[in-house]
């Protein structure tokens, strides 16, 4: 049974893990491979350990019945996108590539979106690479494109797609929240 829950300290190598695997996998292709094989565990558990302790942050995990923990969702309340119509943002989304499409991504994004709504947001924006089939994860899910960038990894300029929910398609993953009639989720 796959649990997910909210990361907590202790979760950074497993983060870190889980990050650096599903890059090697996920861009294989669209980055360089010296990019990718240049990834360091050590690195992104201490980004994971800044990430984590920042306040507006929040960290869902996936661990498996071995305590593995082999995916995880993040998000902020500072969008770094969106013009200003979106009040959160999904910062990242990564799962082993075995975890892949057995809904394990949508259960992690659902428990980020509720939580989300419990502080008051009511519409989330999200970065995704152009060429990412992720982009058809977020597009089920109800998000819609909103705006364009290129972004430099490596030694690449990449076309990135800016994709947001608004606050009907946010809700339709949060669910309703308590006390919200009447409140502007805008």
């Amino acid at each position: 049974m796959m649990q997910i829950r909210l990361a907590v300290p202790g979760d950074e190598s497993g983060i870190a893990t889980v990050h650096v695997d599903a890059w090697r996998t996920t861009y294989k292709g669209m980055v360089s491979d010296e990019f990718l094989a240049a990834l360091s565990y050590e690195r992104r558990k201490e980004l994971w350990e800044r990430n984590l302790a920042q306040e507006d942050n929040l960290v869902f995990v996936a661990v498996n019945s071995d305590e593995r923990i082999v995916g995880f969702a993040s998000g902020s309340s500072s969008p770094k996108g969106g013009s200003g119509k979106y009040n959160a943002e999904l910062t990242a989304i990564y799962l082993l590539e075995e975890i892949q499409g057995t809904g394990v991504g949508k259960r992690l994004v659902t428990e980020l979106f509720k939580a989300f709504a419990g502080q008051g947001h009511g519409s989330v924006f999200v970065w995704v690479l152009e060429d990412n089939k992720s982009k058809h994860f977020y597009e089920h899910l109800g998000a819609q494109k909103v705006e364009t960038a290129v972004v430099r990894i490596g030694d690449r300029d990449l076309n990135e797609l800016g994709l947001g929910w608004d606050p009907e398609a946010f809700h339709r993953i949060a669910g309703p929240v308590a006390g919200s009639e009447g409140f502007n989720h805008a």
